[in-house]
């Protein structure tokens, strides 16, 4: 007689097999909440540019991006639209999106402005890979963007 498993126990091991021989589906993928319009120009407080990057050279994905304002770890408010996890964004390789949403008004007088980003991406075979997200915060004496882990 054969070992006979559990279906969740099946299931957990589908997933490992699945990731192992699968995880190249995933391209580097790089964003970013910048001020910057160019070398020389900046956005205007409280308008926010956002920047993401597909690096990888073969398979389109699909990414879902929410981005959140929190004060003391919790999320004070949800960027909506494309920033709110309601739509997906086409990402081909090599391609570069850039966009722009406004900080919103609960925290636009924080002396340091913290905004999470978390990042779905969406593999050929409609898997879900969901990275960990990230903060970024604003200091408006300094008039600039920093990437906080």
């Amino acid at each position: 007689m054969g070992i006979k498993y559990k279906p969740e126990e099946l299931k957990a091991r589908r997933e490992q097999i699945y990731e192992e021989f699968t995880r190249h589906l995933i391209p580097p993928v790089h964003y970013e909440i910048t001020n910057y319009l160019s070398p020389d120009q900046k956005r205007i407080f409280p308008d926010v540019g956002f920047n993401l990057i597909h690096f990888g050279d073969f398979l389109p994905v699909r990414v879902h991006i929410i981005v959140e304002a929190v004060r003391d770890d919790k999320a004070v408010a949800r960027i909506g639209g494309y920033y709110g996890g309601e739509a997906l964004w086409n990402l081909n390789p090599r391609f570069r999106h850039s966009g722009h949403f406004s900080v919103p008004e609960q925290v636009r007088n924080d002396p340091k402005i913290r905004l999470k980003v978390s990042v779905e991406i969406i593999d050929q075979y409609d898997r879900y890979h969901n990275l960990l997200p990230v903060h970024f915060v604003y200091v408006a004496d300094g008039d600039c963007w920093y990437f906080d882990p």
